[in-house]
């Protein structure tokens, strides 16, 4: 099965080193619920900001209109982060939980316990992770 990219256009609002902070165009919410990165890219409402990498080159200032890209994998990286960690904690946490010798409703409720911790950690540490877009042109 083959992912196909995301591509957005959007006005860049903010450098920092080599990102930049983009602010996408007007997105159909139909196209954001079948998204598997809706979470990462800080939706609110009509509008939406992420952080893009910026290629070397490649001269970008405040305000100027560009084209973004997912980067390579990210939607295997989104469902990945999103499904398969937490579904393996919650397995985890039961299984820690029963090979100590607790009762099925207390194993239940450990495995639910480490799901949440790991939901909990991946919202921490959102902000410090490489960014999942890359800037590739700039539009007129």
């Amino acid at each position: 099965m083959k992912f196909s990219t995301v591509l957005h256009t959007g006005t860049i609002v903010a450098i920092k080193q080599k990102t930049a902070k983009v602010v996408l165009d007007r997105i159909p919410q139909s196209e954001c619920v079948a998204c598997a990165m809706a979470t990462f890219c800080g939706k609110d409402n009509d509008t939406a900001t992420v952080v893009a990498s910026v290629p070397a080159g490649l001269i970008v200032s405040p305000g100027m209109k560009v084209r973004i890209i997912s980067e390579n994998g990210t939607r295997s990286k989104a469902n990945i982060l999103l499904l398969a960690v937490p579904t393996l904690a919650f397995i985890g946490g039961i299984i820690a939980a029963m090979l100590c010798g607790t009762g099925e409703v207390r194993a239940l409720a450990a495995g639910a316990l480490a799901c949440l911790l790991c939901f909990f950690v991946l919202f921490i540490t959102k902000d410090r992770r490489r960014p999942l877009w890359r800037v590739t042109q700039i539009c007129d």
